[in-house]
């Protein structure tokens, strides 16, 4: 199959980059100078569990591409969330599979919103990784998990399609599930990544901070309560406790490691805090849910 990954960074680079090792049939949706050493020099991946490996593979921006594929991967950043439907509009056809692996809960049913010819499904990733230098994605973590999957209700004629592409992820050494219940798999993973963010913004916090007494521990904690709490008013149940698992995940980080959104912020940078946070806040005056916090975080980052 042709898979066409849109957004080449930290997560695009390695699923792009693990299925191209793996002798998948790759494009790359790039931009800059990293577009420009990826096409000169091949991308290389600096990957905890697979070594330093560096390849050949297709690359191009949107406005180059040309064709029909037959899976999409949209890795970009929520703030290119409409820059990215766009280019499914004409890559697409109705045979395609559209998988998003954004940070923001519900992006899938925005995107398929704006795509009704595309069959466009939910989907999260597990990982630690970012653009090193231009061309180099660094991997430090040997955590790779992706959770896809139909949204309740959905219809679609790629369901052996899906389940191809989850062959093709296990094979190149990606831990990939094809999942019943995705809705509560992506608020599972937004239960993780938006407090996490939202809180080292707060509390200028990194990775261990939040793994010893203080405010930035508590303040995570809180957070993840309050999210858990929307998602219950959401119908989400789980039974595991979340906030141990979460972190748990943390404890197998670097301890000096950030999220993306914090990374942005403090580089002056474009970032998720729309999706990631002030999305929250607003979920939680819908639903009735008291989140002080998100909502001091949304005055702040909004």
């Amino acid at each position: 199959m042709r898979y066409i990954i849109v957004g080449a960074g930290g997560v695009g680079g390695c699923v792009g980059g693990y299925l191209a090792l793996a002798g998948h049939d790759v494009t790359l949706i790039a931009r800059g100078e990293h577009l420009k050493e990826i096409k000169s020099k091949g991308l290389t991946v600096n990957s905890a569990e697979k070594g330093s490996f560096n390849l050949k593979v297709d690359a191009c921006t949107m406005e180059e591409f040309t064709g029909t594929a037959d899976v999409i991967f949209v890795c970009v950043k929520y703030y290119s969330i409409k820059e990215a439907i766009d280019f499914v509009k004409r890559a697409a056809d109705s045979h395609t599979a559209v998988i998003p692996l954004l940070n923001v809960f519900g992006t899938g049913e925005r995107m398929q919103s704006e795509l009704p010819h595309v069959t466009v499904t939910d989907g999260c990733i597990y990982i630690y990784s970012y653009i090193e230098k231009p061309g180099v994605i660094a991997k430090p973590s040997e955590i790779f998990k992706i959770y896809f999957g139909l949204r309740q209700g959905q219809s679609s004629n790629i369901t052996d399609r899906l389940i191809t592409v989850e062959n093709d992820l296990k094979q190149a050494g990606i831990e990939a599930y094809l999942c019943d219940n995705i809705k509560k798999e992506t608020f599972r993973k937004f239960t993780y990544v938006s407090p996490i963010g939202a809180a080292g913004l707060l509390c200028n916090a990194v990775a261990a901070d939040f793994l010893k007494e203080g405010e930035a521990r508590d303040t995570v904690i809180a957070m993840m309560g309050e999210l858990l709490s929307l998602g219950r008013a959401m119908g989400i149940e789980y039974e595991e406790d979340m906030v141990q698992v979460n972190l748990k995940i943390l404890a197998g980080l670097e301890p000096d490691a950030k999220t993306s959104m914090q990374r942005d912020i403090e580089a002056g940078r474009q970032s998720e805090a729309e999706g990631l946070i002030c999305r929250v806040a607003e979920a939680g005056k819908k639903y009735g849910v008291d989140m002080p916090l998100y909502d001091k975080a949304a005055k702040i980052y909004g």
